[in-house]
């Protein structure tokens, strides 16, 4: 398996075979198969073991429908007889399901009640596998921060270096994006969109579109300076323990996303206000507040006095 591949759980049927799906070849996902997606100890420990050891970043449950074996465990829920075999003794024997098994890491839902079944359909369902990275901006346009302003990024292993540089730089509201970038991490790797750099990129850089945040590890630090030429240098910390996106974010994000944060902001180019250049004096405060705004909100304009 390679970074981003998923376990599968399916059924036994021939007709679910999953590489031919989800067009994978050899190698391309960890497979679990069983007739009607009954889950015993083994079933159940061979999932667990794509997520904890292999990193799957998801687990997909892929049903079907006239399922022979959810028919005949159905048929034993009702009283109905079933000849014997192994459906008929999870069933009738001591169900388990995966939500029995919360160590197991991974949110599941929509579980048959009490016959251990998961009858779903094309059901993505994501992994407690994602990155929270701490994001702290050190220094900038000549100046170092203190406090340090922050942000904390919910990121999945198959994001790209690429787009959490983009997360970090909205996160920090930077409105011009037109600068370079690059990743500094701790065994000396440079992560850098290659074609930005014209064939003049740092000797040794990686490019950032193609490398994805799965090479770093739990408590690893590195630097992330956007601008090369105000140099706004970052401190980027990943947590010792992974995150669930349905619990910080409500939803599996396609990018990076920033789920906690911390400070003031400063522009990117220093100005305080429009028209800034370095030199000409800061606008006079208005005398009466808020009155020279229109009078579009009741706390606005003339009229907020009475």
């Amino acid at each position: 398996m390679g970074d981003g591949d998923p376990v599968l759980f399916g059924c036994s049927d021939s007709r679910l075979t999953a590489e031919i799906i989800f067009d994978r070849g050899s190698g391309g996902m960890f497979v679990v198969r069983t007739a009607g997606h009954t889950a015993g100890a083994g079933d159940l420990g061979s999932i667990e073991y794509g997520v904890s050891m292999l990193e799957a970043p998801i687990v997909v449950v892929l049903g079907h429908g006239s399922c022979g074996a959810t028919a005949s465990a159905r048929a034993v829920a009702v009283g109905r007889h079933m000849s014997g075999g192994f459906v008929r003794r999870r069933s009738s024997n001591s169900p388990r399901t995966a939500s029995s098994v919360p160590h197991l890491g991974v949110t599941f839902s929509s579980v048959s009640a009490g016959l251990g079944i998961w009858c779903m359909k094309g059901l993505w369902i994501v992994a407690r596998t994602w990155l929270s990275i701490r994001v702290e901006l050190v220094s900038g346009h000549g100046a170092d921060l203190w406090p340090r302003p922050g942000r904390v990024f919910a990121a999945a292993r198959s994001h790209s270096f690429a787009e959490l540089a983009t997360a970090i730089d909205l996160a920090f509201a930077r409105w011009d994006l037109a600068h370079l970038h690059l990743f500094t991490l701790s065994d000396g790797t440079r992560v850098s969109p290659l074609e930005w750099w014209d064939d003049e990129a740092p000797d040794d850089t990686v490019d950032g579109h193609a490398t994805k945040l799965s090479r770093l590890q739990a408590g690893e630090q590195f630097a992330y300076v956007f601008d090369m030429g105000d140099d706004w240098a970052h401190l980027c910390t990943v947590a010792e323990k992974r995150i669930d996106p349905l619990d910080e974010l409500g939803e599996a994000a396609d990018r990076p996303v920033p789920y906690w944060g911390w400070g003031s902001l400063p522009d990117q180019y220093a100005r305080r206000w429009d028209g800034d250049d370095g030199e000409s004096p800061m606008p006079k405060r208005p005398s009466r507040g808020l009155s020279d705004l229109p009078p579009i909100m009741p706390w606005w304009g003339e009229q907020r006095r009475g």
